[in-house]
Protein backbone atom coordinates (compact mmCIF):
# COMPACT_ATOMS: atom_id res chain seq x y z
CA UNK A 1 0.00 0.00 0.00
CA UNK A 2 2.83 2.41 0.86
CA UNK A 3 4.57 1.67 -2.46
CA UNK A 4 1.38 2.43 -4.37
CA UNK A 5 0.93 5.71 -2.46
CA UNK A 6 4.48 6.78 -3.27
CA UNK A 7 4.16 5.89 -6.97
CA UNK A 8 0.83 7.72 -7.19
CA UNK A 9 2.38 10.82 -5.63
CA UNK A 10 5.28 10.73 -8.14
CA UNK A 11 2.88 10.46 -11.08
CA UNK A 12 0.75 13.36 -9.87
CA UNK A 13 3.82 15.54 -9.25
CA UNK A 14 5.08 14.95 -12.79
CA UNK A 15 1.68 16.08 -14.07
CA UNK A 16 1.68 19.10 -11.70
CA UNK A 17 -1.47 17.85 -9.99
CA UNK A 18 -1.78 18.66 -6.23
CA UNK A 19 -1.87 15.57 -4.03
CA UNK A 20 -3.68 16.45 -0.78
CA UNK A 21 -2.71 13.36 1.13
CA UNK A 22 -2.33 12.46 4.75
CA UNK A 23 1.29 11.57 5.44
CA UNK A 24 1.78 10.26 8.99
CA UNK A 25 4.02 12.63 10.94
CA UNK A 26 3.98 15.29 8.21
CA UNK A 27 1.01 17.41 9.25
CA UNK A 28 -0.42 20.79 8.36
CA UNK A 29 -0.19 23.60 10.89
CA UNK A 30 -3.25 25.10 12.54
CA UNK A 31 -4.95 28.00 10.79
CA UNK A 32 -3.81 30.52 13.38
CA UNK A 33 -1.49 33.52 13.24
CA UNK A 34 2.14 32.69 13.82
CA UNK A 35 5.66 34.10 13.89
CA UNK A 36 8.66 33.31 11.69
CA UNK A 37 12.12 33.43 13.28
CA UNK A 38 15.09 33.92 10.96
CA UNK A 39 18.35 32.48 12.29
CA UNK A 40 21.90 33.35 11.30
CA UNK A 41 25.48 32.61 12.30
CA UNK A 42 27.33 35.44 13.99
CA UNK A 43 29.46 37.71 11.81
CA UNK A 44 32.59 35.75 12.63
CA UNK A 45 30.92 32.65 11.20
CA UNK A 46 31.31 30.55 14.32
CA UNK A 47 29.04 27.52 14.13
CA UNK A 48 28.63 27.64 17.91
CA UNK A 49 27.07 31.10 17.90
CA UNK A 50 23.65 31.41 16.26
CA UNK A 51 21.45 34.46 16.73
CA UNK A 52 18.01 35.68 15.76
CA UNK A 53 18.39 37.89 12.69
CA UNK A 54 14.76 39.06 12.49
CA UNK A 55 11.15 38.15 13.26
CA UNK A 56 8.18 38.22 10.92
CA UNK A 57 4.42 37.94 11.41
CA UNK A 58 2.77 35.05 9.52
CA UNK A 59 -1.02 35.33 8.99
CA UNK A 60 -3.26 32.35 9.71
CA UNK A 61 -3.95 31.52 6.05
CA UNK A 62 -0.23 31.21 5.35
CA UNK A 63 0.47 29.19 8.52
CA UNK A 64 -2.19 26.72 7.39
CA UNK A 65 -0.15 26.02 4.24
CA UNK A 66 2.92 24.94 6.24
CA UNK A 67 3.75 21.34 7.13
CA UNK A 68 5.53 20.31 10.32
CA UNK A 69 7.57 17.15 10.82
CA UNK A 70 7.06 14.95 13.87
CA UNK A 71 10.01 12.59 14.24
CA UNK A 72 9.99 12.54 18.04
CA UNK A 73 6.95 10.46 18.90
CA UNK A 74 6.22 13.10 21.55
CA UNK A 75 4.66 15.85 19.47
CA UNK A 76 7.95 17.76 19.13
CA UNK A 77 7.91 19.20 15.63
CA UNK A 78 10.00 21.19 13.14
CA UNK A 79 10.21 23.64 11.45
CA UNK A 80 7.18 24.78 13.49
CA UNK A 81 7.15 24.54 17.29
CA UNK A 82 4.27 25.59 19.55
CA UNK A 83 5.48 28.28 21.95
CA UNK A 84 3.63 28.90 25.19
CA UNK A 85 3.66 32.48 26.59
CA UNK A 86 7.20 33.40 27.53
CA UNK A 87 6.36 35.16 30.81
CA UNK A 88 3.79 35.33 33.57
CA UNK A 89 2.92 39.03 33.72
CA UNK A 90 0.88 40.32 36.64
CA UNK A 91 -2.64 41.63 36.07
CA UNK A 92 -1.50 45.07 37.23
CA UNK A 93 1.36 45.23 34.71
CA UNK A 94 -0.90 43.86 31.98
CA UNK A 95 -3.48 46.60 32.60
CA UNK A 96 -0.73 49.23 32.58
CA UNK A 97 0.48 47.98 29.21
CA UNK A 98 -3.00 47.98 27.72
CA UNK A 99 -3.63 51.50 29.01
CA UNK A 100 -0.33 52.73 27.61
CA UNK A 101 -0.97 51.27 24.16
CA UNK A 102 -4.53 52.60 24.16
CA UNK A 103 -3.29 56.11 24.89
CA UNK A 104 -0.63 55.70 22.21
CA UNK A 105 -3.31 54.72 19.65
CA UNK A 106 -5.36 57.79 20.64
CA UNK A 107 -2.37 60.05 20.10
CA UNK A 108 -2.16 60.86 23.80
CA UNK A 109 0.63 58.53 24.82
CA UNK A 110 4.38 58.49 24.40
CA UNK A 111 6.51 55.53 23.27
CA UNK A 112 9.24 56.71 25.63
CA UNK A 113 6.93 55.92 28.56
CA UNK A 114 5.97 52.48 27.26
CA UNK A 115 9.54 51.34 26.62
CA UNK A 116 10.62 51.43 30.31
CA UNK A 117 7.33 49.74 31.22
CA UNK A 118 8.12 46.85 28.86
CA UNK A 119 11.64 46.76 30.23
CA UNK A 120 10.41 46.57 33.82
CA UNK A 121 8.21 43.52 33.20
CA UNK A 122 9.40 40.26 34.63
CA UNK A 123 12.15 38.68 32.57
CA UNK A 124 11.85 35.28 34.28
CA UNK A 125 10.72 32.65 31.81
CA UNK A 126 7.37 31.07 32.59
CA UNK A 127 8.31 27.81 30.87
CA UNK A 128 8.68 24.70 33.00
CA UNK A 129 11.92 22.76 32.69
CA UNK A 130 10.13 20.00 30.79
CA UNK A 131 8.97 22.46 28.12
CA UNK A 132 12.46 23.95 27.74
CA UNK A 133 13.78 20.40 27.41
CA UNK A 134 11.31 19.71 24.58
CA UNK A 135 12.52 22.78 22.71
CA UNK A 136 16.11 21.63 23.19
CA UNK A 137 15.05 18.21 21.93
CA UNK A 138 13.70 19.85 18.78
CA UNK A 139 17.00 21.69 18.29
CA UNK A 140 19.15 18.59 18.79
CA UNK A 141 17.40 15.23 18.40
CA UNK A 142 14.66 16.11 15.90
CA UNK A 143 17.05 18.12 13.71
CA UNK A 144 19.48 15.16 13.78
CA UNK A 145 16.71 12.81 12.65
CA UNK A 146 15.76 15.18 9.85
CA UNK A 147 19.37 15.14 8.69
CA UNK A 148 19.19 11.36 8.56
CA UNK A 149 15.90 11.58 6.66
CA UNK A 150 17.36 13.92 4.04
CA UNK A 151 20.63 12.01 3.82
CA UNK A 152 22.68 12.77 0.72
CA UNK A 153 19.77 14.30 -1.18
CA UNK A 154 21.23 17.49 -2.73
CA UNK A 155 18.11 18.79 -4.47
CA UNK A 156 18.26 22.61 -4.61
CA UNK A 157 14.77 22.80 -3.12
CA UNK A 158 16.22 21.52 0.16
CA UNK A 159 18.80 24.31 0.52
CA UNK A 160 16.85 26.07 3.27
CA UNK A 161 16.36 22.85 5.21
CA UNK A 162 20.04 21.89 5.02
CA UNK A 163 21.08 25.35 6.25
CA UNK A 164 18.50 25.29 9.06
CA UNK A 165 19.62 21.87 10.28
CA UNK A 166 23.17 23.18 10.62
CA UNK A 167 22.00 26.09 12.78
CA UNK A 168 19.49 24.49 15.15
CA UNK A 169 21.87 22.12 17.00
CA UNK A 170 24.01 25.12 18.01
CA UNK A 171 21.12 26.77 19.87
CA UNK A 172 20.69 26.57 23.63
CA UNK A 173 16.96 26.64 24.40
CA UNK A 174 17.06 28.88 27.48
CA UNK A 175 19.35 31.45 25.83
CA UNK A 176 17.22 31.41 22.70
CA UNK A 177 14.04 32.06 24.73
CA UNK A 178 15.61 35.07 26.43
CA UNK A 179 16.73 36.52 23.10
CA UNK A 180 13.30 35.86 21.62
CA UNK A 181 11.66 37.73 24.52
CA UNK A 182 13.89 40.76 23.89
CA UNK A 183 13.12 40.73 20.16
CA UNK A 184 9.38 40.42 20.76
CA UNK A 185 9.39 43.47 23.06
CA UNK A 186 10.97 45.52 20.28
CA UNK A 187 8.33 44.35 17.79
CA UNK A 188 5.57 45.37 20.18
CA UNK A 189 6.95 48.92 20.13
CA UNK A 190 7.42 48.91 16.34
CA UNK A 191 3.93 47.60 15.56
CA UNK A 192 1.86 50.26 13.81
CA UNK A 193 -1.60 48.90 14.62
CA UNK A 194 -3.42 47.53 17.64
CA UNK A 195 -3.82 44.19 15.82
CA UNK A 196 -0.10 44.04 15.14
CA UNK A 197 0.71 44.64 18.80
CA UNK A 198 -1.76 41.95 19.88
CA UNK A 199 0.08 39.29 17.86
CA UNK A 200 3.39 39.96 19.59
CA UNK A 201 1.80 40.38 23.02
CA UNK A 202 0.28 36.91 22.67
CA UNK A 203 3.74 35.36 22.63
CA UNK A 204 4.94 37.55 25.48
CA UNK A 205 2.00 37.00 27.85
CA UNK A 206 -1.06 35.64 26.04
CA UNK A 207 -1.54 32.19 24.51
CA UNK A 208 0.34 29.48 22.62
CA UNK A 209 1.74 30.73 19.31
CA UNK A 210 3.10 28.74 16.35
CA UNK A 211 6.72 29.71 15.67
CA UNK A 212 8.45 28.68 12.45
CA UNK A 213 12.25 28.57 12.12
CA UNK A 214 13.94 29.74 8.94
CA UNK A 215 17.61 30.32 8.00
CA UNK A 216 18.71 33.56 6.37
CA UNK A 217 20.18 33.65 2.86
CA UNK A 218 18.74 30.32 1.69
CA UNK A 219 18.22 29.73 -2.04
CA UNK A 220 14.88 28.09 -1.24
CA UNK A 221 13.10 29.01 1.99
CA UNK A 222 11.90 26.21 4.26
CA UNK A 223 8.38 27.67 4.18
CA UNK A 224 8.23 27.74 0.37
CA UNK A 225 5.93 25.42 -1.56
CA UNK A 226 8.94 24.03 -3.45
CA UNK A 227 10.73 23.03 -0.25
CA UNK A 228 7.63 21.44 1.23
CA UNK A 229 6.92 19.47 -1.96
CA UNK A 230 10.51 18.22 -1.94
CA UNK A 231 10.43 17.21 1.74
CA UNK A 232 7.15 15.39 1.23
CA UNK A 233 8.85 13.30 -1.46
CA UNK A 234 11.77 12.57 0.87
CA UNK A 235 9.34 11.60 3.64
CA UNK A 236 7.30 9.28 1.41
CA UNK A 237 10.49 7.68 0.12
CA UNK A 238 11.54 6.89 3.70
CA UNK A 239 8.11 5.34 4.32
CA UNK A 240 8.38 3.28 1.15
CA UNK A 241 11.89 2.08 2.01
CA UNK A 242 10.88 1.23 5.58
CA UNK A 243 13.53 3.50 7.14
CA UNK A 244 11.20 6.00 8.82
CA UNK A 245 10.77 3.86 11.97
CA UNK A 246 14.54 3.60 12.53
CA UNK A 247 14.99 7.34 11.94
CA UNK A 248 12.37 8.12 14.60
CA UNK A 249 14.44 6.17 17.14
CA UNK A 250 17.82 7.67 16.25
CA UNK A 251 19.56 9.73 18.92
CA UNK A 252 21.86 12.68 18.38
CA UNK A 253 25.55 12.24 19.20
CA UNK A 254 25.09 14.48 22.24
CA UNK A 255 22.35 12.28 23.61
CA UNK A 256 24.40 9.13 23.13
CA UNK A 257 27.33 10.66 25.00
CA UNK A 258 25.13 11.75 27.87
CA UNK A 259 23.14 8.53 28.16
CA UNK A 260 24.18 6.59 31.29
CA UNK A 261 25.28 3.03 30.78
CA UNK A 262 23.27 0.26 32.34
CA UNK A 263 24.86 -1.61 35.27
CA UNK A 264 25.33 -4.74 33.15
CA UNK A 265 27.06 -2.76 30.41
CA UNK A 266 29.39 -1.18 32.98
CA UNK A 267 30.30 -4.60 34.32
CA UNK A 268 31.07 -5.88 30.82
CA UNK A 269 33.09 -2.75 30.05
CA UNK A 270 35.29 -3.41 33.09
CA UNK A 271 36.26 -6.93 32.10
Amino acid sequence: MLNETFELWQTLERCHIPFEDYVPGFDRCKEEDGIRVFLQLDEAGKSSDVRIEKLEFVPAERMRCLRKCNLSGAGITLPVFNFEPLHEISAEDSRALEKGFRRLAEGKGDELKIRPLLGSLTTALAWEESKVAKLQDAFSTVSHRLKLLIGADSDARGDGWRKLLKLLPALQASQFLNQLSSEVREHILLAKTEFGRAVWLQLLKGKTVQVQFEPTHAATMVCSEQAQTWLKAVWLRAIRDGTIAAIKKAKSSGEQAAKPRKPREQAQGGR
